[in-house]
Parts: C-alpha cells; sequence; structure tokens
C-alpha cells in the first residue's frame, strides 16, 4: 500500500494546539497512534488506523475500544528499538509514507527527546520527517536544505548536531557559519535569529537536524 502522507502521535508531551488538526484536516494521510498515542487521538475525536509499539502505555479496555473502532494493532515488540523509531519504519516500509509529521515525540524525559531526533535522523533520507512540537518543529539536514518564505523572517532557527558536524555553513541568520564544526567540541548554534526571506544549511558529515520555531517571538516596547 502507498500513502504519500502520514501524521504520528507518540506518547510523549503534546499540546492541542490546533497543528495537528490542521495536519489531519489538510490531508494528513493516515494515522498512526504510537503505544499511548493512539489513545490520545481517540480521545481527540480521531481513530488511528494503525496503532505500534510495546503496548504499555495501553489498557485491555482501550485496545478493545480502539480495535472496535476499526483500529489494527501492528505487533513491534523489538525492545532494542524505541517506539517512535518502529513507528517510522512502519509508516515508510509498510504504508509507504514519504511525508510524516510526528507529534508528541518527545520533551518530557531528554532520554526519549534525543531518542526521538535520532531516530528522525535514521530515517530521514528515505522519507520528508518532521518532529512538531507546541514550539517548533526539527527535521534532518543532510548535505544541503533550503528553507524560503515571507514569513521566516524574525524566526527563532536552532541548528541540533547528535555529536560533532563537520564544515557547517548557515546563511541567511544573524549569526552565520562558513565552515565550522557544530556540536559537543565545535560551536554552539542554538537560539539564531532569520534575517532573510531564503536560509540555507550545508553540512558535511556527522547527523544535524534544524529545529525552525513556529513564529517571530514577541518584541516588548
Amino acid at each position: 500500500m502507498t500513502n504519500e502522507r502520514a501524521t504520528i502521535l507518540a506518547n510523549g508531551p503534546f499540546v492541542d494546539d490546533g497543528r495537528l488538526r490542521a495536519r489531519i484536516a489538510e490531508g494528513g494521510g493516515p494515522l498512526i497512534g504510537v503505544d499511548g498515542g493512539a489513545w490520545r487521538l481517540y480521545e481527540l475525536g480521531f481513530t488511528p488506523r494503525w496503532v505500534t509499539g510495546d503496548y504499555d502505555s495501553v489498557t485491555p479496555a482501550q485496545r478493545e475500544t480502539l480495535e472496535a473502532a476499526g483500529a489494527r494493532f501492528v505487533e513491534t515488540p523489538d525492545q532494542y528499538r524505541v517506539d517512535l523509531d518502529k513507528a517510522l519504519a512502519f509508516a515508510i516500509d509498510e504504508a509507504g509514507a514519504r511525508d510524516i509529521a510526528v507529534f508528541g515525540a518527545g520533551g518530557g524525559r531528554l532520554d526519549h527527546t534525543v531518542a526521538a531526533l535520532a531516530a528522525a535522523v535514521a530515517h530521514g533520507q528515505r522519507a520528508s520527517i518532521q518532529l512538531i512540537d507546541a514550539h517548533g518543529a526539527a527535521r534532518p539536514v543532510y548535505g544541503e536544505l533550503t528553507l524560503t518564505g515571507s514569513d521566516l523572517i524574525g524566526r527563532v532557527v536552532s541548528l541540533i548536531a547528535l555529536g560533532t558536524v563537520e564544515d557547517v555553513w548557515f546563511d541567511g541568520v544573524r549569526w552565520p557559519l562558513t565552515g565550522q564544526s557544530v556540536g559537543p567540541y565545535g560551536r554552539d548554534a542554538t537560539s539564531n535569529e532569520i534575517v532573510s526571506d531564503t536560509i540555507c544549511v550545508r553540512a558535511g558529515a556527522g547527523d544535524l537536524l534544524i529545529y525552525l520555531h513556529h513564529g517571530a517571538p514577541e518584541r516588548s516596547a
């Protein structure tokens, strides 16, 4: 089966700020609930097409209700992989998705957040993946990434390095990078400010994500 898009709700902290609903309304593809995220979808008024995970956050009564509503539980018991990693693999390999938005992926615990970022990097060359929270959206960078739009100016943007990333170039921001390393032994690249309607990130070896805040911060009078 092939679904160009898919929308995933994981079991991490989630704020119902309208972005998930907007994604669904605009044709976000089939819904995938990751473990307890499936019940959250149901409580929001949506039934996931599939439920993945080890189901340690789904009660028997909740599973019965979800299955009665039409949700299909996909057994993914591998305890050496985090639930989001398995959900992304399922969305790409089984559902055929190539545009995936993930909500509720992290933020409650540091280990969960890092694991979610790593999962996005691991699968991001096979599909466009965004991890969306209440503040912004993160996506992996491979080689070069360019974003354009008049609404970019003034927004906060960060580069997140999983380890040291070499030869990073970052244009269109207040504090550009010109070939430096980013990460534990290089430059910090968080909380930059966009000053152009086009930004471009180019990176050498290493795992890098860009985290773009949803809107420009309010300025004090």
